[in-house]
């Protein structure tokens, strides 16, 4: 139960830090678009 729990808990982590990575990803290339500078 223990082990199911904190596999639980890094699941949740790695979602939210991959989640984070995407958002960052995301509002870089916004503002870069905002610039004219779209690749």
């Amino acid at each position: 139960l223990q082990q199911n729990k904190l596999k639980a808990n890094i699941n949740q982590l790695w979602l939210e830090r991959t989640a984070t990575s995407e958002i960052i990803t995301a509002a870089s290339e916004l503002v870069r678009n905002m610039r004219g500078e779209a690749v």
